[in-house]
């Protein structure tokens, strides 16, 4: 990516990653500059193997949101001792990134466009914030949920009987095939979670791609992200 763009507006630092020629569409990242800047390297590496001519969108990751608070949807025990509990901020983040981040972001770099397409995308419990996002607001057009923990208590009751805001153009879900093999239960129902969650999306006739990663939560962790980049890129474009 050959342009970089920073901000900052409130406690969040915002860092967009951009080639001249862009699409005109957004990928919001809640994940630390270094690992998007890992994940679209791998994603560079991923471009240059295929024979399709593909235009990037624009890249914005997002610093300094507090973990269990602003991407857990409704509060729910911790699941490490020195974590603390999740106290359910999501909704007050969301709103902050839809009416304050969002548009200095927007109007900066495209001015006032019309027909911006948005999409989403997290890791781990970022994953699962993506996800719910789909079903709090209508701000995005497709969700990615890297390793996402959608093994969070109740989610899976929640997104059954939930509408999503609109129809999203595309959902990726992912999941290292040894994540299920944690000694913490909750944490061990991820791989049954996000199958549900696919199922889910199909019964919906929503186009969702669901893959299988080797190894455990911390493998490779900037492909993973590469991966569920090319797959919204691609659904972007279409």
């Amino acid at each position: 990516m050959d342009k970089i763009t920073n901000y900052t507006i409130e406690n969040l630092q915002i860092r967009c990653f951009y080639n001249e020629e862009n699409s005109g569409d957004i990928i919001y990242l809640n994940t630390d500059f270094e690992g998007v800047e890992s994940a679209l390297s791998e994603l560079e590496n991923m471009l240059k193997k295929c024979s399709k001519n593909v235009i990037l969108p624009v890249f914005a990751a997002i610093e300094g949101e507090r973990w269990g608070h602003d991407l857990s949807p409704w509060p729910a025990p911790g699941v490490f001792r020195d974590a603390g509990d999740f106290t359910g901020g999501a909704p007050e983040y969301l709103k902050k990134l839809i009416e304050n981040v969002m548009p200095v972001v927007e109007q900066t770099l495209f001015g006032p466009k019309n027909e911006l397409r948005r999409g989403i995308l997290g890791y781990s419990l970022g994953g699962l914030f993506a996800f719910w996002s789909l079903f709090a607001c209508n701000a995005f057009d497709c969700a990615a949920s890297v390793s996402g923990s959608l093994w969070y208590d109740g989610f899976v009751e929640y997104a059954r009987s939930a509408a999503f805001q609109k129809k999203p153009i595309a959902v990726y879900l992912s999941v290292g095939d040894k994540e299920h093999k944690t000694r913490n239960k909750r944490m061990a129902a991820v791989e049954r979670c996000l199958e549900e969650c696919r199922v889910l999306c199909n019964e919906r006739d929503i186009p969702v791609l669901s893959e299988r990663n080797p190894g455990n939560h911390f493998v490779n962790v900037p492909v993973r992200i590469a991966k569920a980049l090319y797959y919204l890129t691609e659904q972007l474009q279409q």
